[in-house]
């Protein structure tokens, strides 16, 4: 039988608990998480709970997203179909990834999955269309980002990128 190795925060100071739970009106075990993560102020708490889009990094700056977008691109001007699905949009992820899809293409449906359907890692399943021209530069980005080709038919592809666990 294996045995875990736990480590456990430090508790923060009861004072900074209570000040948390008080001003933020929130729970004293939620506080006492909230802390634990470094976040004592009520200023930096609030902030910690409710995020603001402006918090959010440059999608950007991901690896290799410019031929990210270059292949979403390539898609929209040819007229394939694109789907994304993705997990309870805890940071802003998905409906960043949605909301500027929905400026270049029509979008079919989106389904967010709320946190008692999600999973426990980001995950993007995408559905491209195909030809025998695009083919091989789909599987090139696909190598790039170290994602899967999790389905084939005749004319689409099921891609699945995964952050790691």
């Amino acid at each position: 039988m294996s045995q875990n190795n736990w480590r456990l925060l430090p508790q923060p100071a009861e004072k900074t608990v209570r000040q948390l739970a008080s001003q933020l009106n929130i729970s004293p075990l939620t506080a006492t998480i909230v802390a634990q993560k470094g976040y004592t102020t009520p200023e930096a708490a609030f902030g910690y709970l409710q995020p603001s889009i402006d918090q959010l990094h440059d999608p950007m700056q991901l690896h290799d997203m410019d031929k990210v977008l270059e292949r979403l691109m390539t898609a929209a001007f040819e007229g394939e179909k694109i789907v994304v699905y993705g997990d309870y949009d805890l940071d802003g992820v998905t409906s960043n990834i949605q909301t500027q899809l929905n400026k270049k293409l029509d979008i079919i449906k989106v389904r967010t999955f709320h946190e008692e359907q999600s999973i426990s890692r980001e995950l993007m399943l995408i559905k491209v269309k195909y030809n025998r021209t695009n083919r091989k530069d789909i599987m090139e980005v696909c190598s790039i980002l170290k994602a899967e080709i999790v389905d084939m038919s005749k004319s689409f592809m099921m891609i699945q990128i995964c952050a790691e666990p």
